[in-house]
């Protein structure tokens, strides 16, 4: 399984790359969209990017990314919401884009 926080920019870059995992028979991809949160497991308690390095500052967008297989010897468990408070797609696409939810 690798867990990664994405700031917006590589987000959509890896969406556009990995899509849903669907290509690769039992790989699954999953996004989840929200808004981060001070990270415990660093000494400056800060979270950067895990593709770019760059600074994702407190309560700004970034994406929790999941690339997990069903017959890995880890199994998918949720752990997103120990580094963002998940938000809605539409309230996501309005932070980052400026367009307005549905």
């Amino acid at each position: 399984m690798n867990r990664n926080i994405l700031c917006p920019t590589c987000a959509v870059e890896f969406e556009q790359k990995h899509g849903d995992g669907t290509q690769h028979p039992g790989e699954h991809v999953k996004y989840v969209k929200g808004l981060v949160k001070h990270n415990p497991c660093t000494k400056d308690r800060l979270t950067h990017c895990d593709h770019c390095d760059v600074l994702i500052p407190l309560a700004t967008p970034c994406v929790a990314m999941t690339i997990y297989t069903d017959h890995g010897a880890q199994p998918y468990e949720p752990w997103e919401h120990e580094n963002i408070l998940q938000i809605c797609s539409g309230c996501y696409d309005n932070i980052t884009t400026g367009k307005k939810h549905p």
